[in-house]
């Protein structure tokens, strides 16, 4: 009597769980087809470039909520002309501050800056000027380490 091992069941059982449902969707379903329509456009006869949404649209719930940690300005420049309620230019920005990189990242990229120089001190190129930190140290864990 043969003996099945474990790992060729599991891939079995794996196969037979990922063809079952397509060949279940290809016997049901049928062949797809392709149909091709107009684009809902809430009832206008057809849409202009205007209409489309924006990555600030899709943007906006997220900068509502993340509103503490990234603080938004807004500036609008409007061009006057000679009508005050027609504005034929619009001008938007909108700029971010972020609260992490002011707060944390700066100063923590200063003070390793800051470290790094004093540390470069002690690299002179000289082996013996190394040696005698070696020694130092060597030193300094035999005399507090116990």
């Amino acid at each position: 009597m043969k003996t099945f091992s474990s790992g060729r069941v599991l891939l079995v059982l794996l196969l037979a769980a990922l063809l079952l449902p397509v060949g279940i969707g290809f016997v049901v379903g049928g062949r797809l087809r392709k149909r091709v329509t107009m684009t809902w456009a809430c009832g206008l006869e057809e849409i202009e470039p205007r209409m489309q949404y924006t990555a600030t649209g899709f943007s906006k719930p997220l900068r509502l909520i993340f509103s503490n940690i990234f603080r938004a300005t807004h500036e609008i420049e409007l061009s006057e002309d000679s009508s005050p309620y027609f504005h034929p230019r619009a001008r938007y920005e909108l700029k971010t501050e972020s609260v992490f990189l002011k707060y944390f990242y700066e100063p923590a990229f200063s003070l390793i800056l800051k470290s790094a120089r004093l540390v470069r001190r002690i690299q002179t190129g000289h082996i013996q000027s190394y040696l005698a930190y070696m020694f130092i140290i060597l030193v300094l864990l035999l005399l507090f380490a116990r």
